[in-house]
Order: structure tokens, then C-alpha cells, then sequence
């Protein structure tokens, strides 16, 4: 990722805040989600999360209804393009390798030493963030990333708490597909979502906080059937 963002910024001149950046770093999208997808086949045993069948979807459908409701008027005067499929490709990549892979894992490490579920959260979460250090190489200012780096340490507790209630890794990716498309639509096409969208995020810091808060006294082994490393099924 990092020697991608350094080559589009100088070898194709554009950054990370221009327009055209997913257009341009789409083939190095494609790589990377290919590359996370991959190792979770070959490393099926490894990448499996056992999670037992309890499933609870209200504190999704809070957070996921509004996104959907925003996408569908967003549409309207936004046309679908290679951006949209670039993002999906983003949140492919990346929900694989830190919720399914890392977080998995720490789920599962915590399970095994008879601990919560706190500690794989944020320690996700912040992973998460660390990874984003690298926007720097794509022209950003240290403050801007800084600034990113926190609302993304926010949104990585969001997406593992999200995770852990739903068990479900496709309504995750979908979660973050539509956040990430609604935060990168142009404001001339859609000058409502610069409010929005804040609103949204907020809302869903919220929640997530709140799951993590109930979530704070739950043992690790709770949510997964068989809590042994590399035991069970791929979370679907």
C-alpha cells in the first residue's frame, strides 16, 4: 500500500485528497484485495472464526439503514462508476485482513488464555488506524493524518463491534462500502452528505461505543463455538 501511494503521488502526480485517487490506484486496490482474499483461502484453518450462532443485527440496522436510505438518494445525482468499485474494493481488503484475519485472531488467542473481548477490539482498531499512517506518502499533511488515523481508530471499534454482534463479514464489508462511498461522493453532486454524513458517523461512533461498553465484561470464548485456533468456519 505504501509503495503505491508513493508511486501514484510521484510517478502519476496525483494525491490522496485528488479527485481521480481511486480511479488512479485502482489496479493496486485490486492486488491488495486479491492478496487478502487469497491468504484467507490457502490459510482457510488459520483465517476461520468459530463463532457460535447467536446473532443480533438491531445494532446494525441502526447504523446501516440511514447509509442505505442516503446511497439510494445519493445515486439519483451521483453515477455509479469505477470509484464505487474501487471502494468495494477497499472495504473487501480491508475488512478481510483486520477484522476477519487480525481481529479473528486475536479473538481467538483471547479465548484460549480465558480473556474478553476488549483488548482484540481496540487492539484492531488500532491496527487499523497504524495503517493509515501511510496516507503521508499520498501528500497529506502529518495533521491530516493524524486527524484520519483517529476517526479510523473510531470507526475500526465500530466495525468489530459490529462484527462480533452480526458475525457476519459480508454485512461488514457492505457497512463499510456504503460509509466509504458516502464519504468520498463529490459535494457539488451531493452538498446535503457534507452534514449527513457526520451526523451518520457520530451516530455510529455512538452505537459502536455502546456495544463496546456491553461488551466489556463478555469472556472472549462467549462468541465462539469452538474458541481454538484455527478451528471452525469462515465468518460469512
Amino acid at each position: 500500500m505504501a509503495a503505491g501511494l508513493y508511486y501514484v503521488r510521484n510517478f502519476r502526480g496525483v494525491e490522496y485528497a485528488d479527485p481521480a485517487f481511486i480511479q488512479t490506484f485502482f489496479w493496486v486496490l485490486v492486488v491488495l484485495a486479491s492478496a487478502t482474499v487469497a491468504y484467507c483461502l490457502v490459510f482457510r484453518e488459520e483465517a476461520a472464526i468459530p463463532w457460535e450462532r447467536a446473532r443480533r443485527w438491531g445494532a446494525y440496522a441502526i447504523v446501516m439503514v440511514p447509509l442505505v436510505v442516503l446511497l439510494a438518494v445519493a445515486l439519483v445525482t451521483v453515477p455509479p462508476g469505477v470509484t464505487l468499485i474501487g471502494l468495494a474494493l477497499v472495504a473487501i481488503g480491508e475488512e478481510v485482513a483486520f477484522r476477519q484475519v487480525f481481529f479473528g485472531a486475536l479473538l481467538k488467542r483471547s479465548a484460549a488464555a480465558g480473556g474478553g473481548v476488549i483488548g482484540a477490539v481496540v487492539g484492531s482498531a488500532l491496527a487499523f488506524s497504524v495503517l493509515h499512517a501511510v496516507n503521508v506518502l499520498g501528500g497529506r499533511t502529518a495533521t491530516q493524518v493524524a486527524s484520519q488515523m483517529l476517526i479510523i481508530f473510531l470507526a475500526g471499534i465500530v466495525f468489530a463491534c459490529l462484527f462480533l454482534s452480526t458475525k457476519s463479514l459480508v454485512a461488514v464489508i457492505a457497512f463499510h462500502w456504503i460509509r466509504g462511498a458516502l464519504v468520498s461522493a463529490p459535494s457539488d453532486d451531493a452538498s446535503y452528505l457534507t452534514w449527513a454524513m457526520p451526523l451518520c458517523m457520530l451516530s455510529q461512533t455512538v452505537v459502536g461505543l455502546a456495544l463496546l461498553w456491553r461488551f466489556r465484561t463478555c469472556a472472549a470464548s462467549a462468541f465462539l463455538a469452538h474458541p481454538r485456533v484455527g478451528v471452525g468456519a469462515v465468518g460469512r
